[in-house]
């Protein structure tokens, strides 16, 4: 029943994806079984329970940007992902001293937060080819802070999802031996 469930999940998240402008995330919302994009989303937030220790994707696999916040701060949460050791990160939003990045952290420092009260992700996993050097960003926007590296032309990034003209992406990074989740112009993607 789950694999079928999965499978009508992503059947309609597809045509909803085919549909839906080039600029807009899609996700699962599995109280309506309906998918939403970018600017259906709920405007969700959560109260820490501890301080909040994050990583730029879903997983530990993942590089981490820091600890941020307090335990009592509230925090917008976009989505869940769930990771191949069924643990809910949820993707969350926030500006903290002069930083604003989008980072993922364990739906576990959130009291109060149903699972399936959060859109979940959905994952093209297409694989792209960069056709000029980018600086990549913590979010989908120039207003995100910048990495302090550069994408070279002609690397190759798994693209992820899309939102406001920036692709999300995921690349492995050989020398760190850690996955990271950046966003880059949509442009730069051949």
């Amino acid at each position: 029943m789950k694999r079928i469930l999965t499978l009508v999940m992503l059947l309609s998240l597809a045509a909803v994806c085919l549909l839906a402008p080039a600029s807009a995330l899609a996700y699962w919302d599995y109280n309506s079984q309906l998918a939403l994009m970018d600017d259906d989303l709920p405007e969700l937030y959560g109260t820490l329970n501890q301080k909040m220790a994050t990583r730029t994707g879903p997983g530990t696999e993942f590089t981490e940007p820091g600890t941020f916040m307090a335990k009592g701060d509230r925090v917008r949460i976009i989505s869940v992902s769930i990771d191949e050791n069924d643990v809910p990160w949820v993707q969350v939003d926030l500006t903290y001293g002069r930083k604003h990045i989008r980072a993922y952290t364990g739906l576990k420092r959130f009291d109060g937060v149903k699972l399936n009260d959060i859109p979940r992700e959905f994952n093209y996993g297409i694989e792209r080819e960069l056709t000029q050097d980018v600086t990549p960003l913590y979010g989908p926007g120039s207003n995100y802070s910048a990495y302090s590296f550069t994408l070279k032309a002609g690397r190759s990034v798994t693209l992820i999802d899309d939102e406001n003209g920036y692709a999300m992406c995921e690349f492995y990074a050989k020398s760190e031996q850690q996955w990271y989740r950046v966003w880059i112009p949509q442009g730069a993607l051949f």
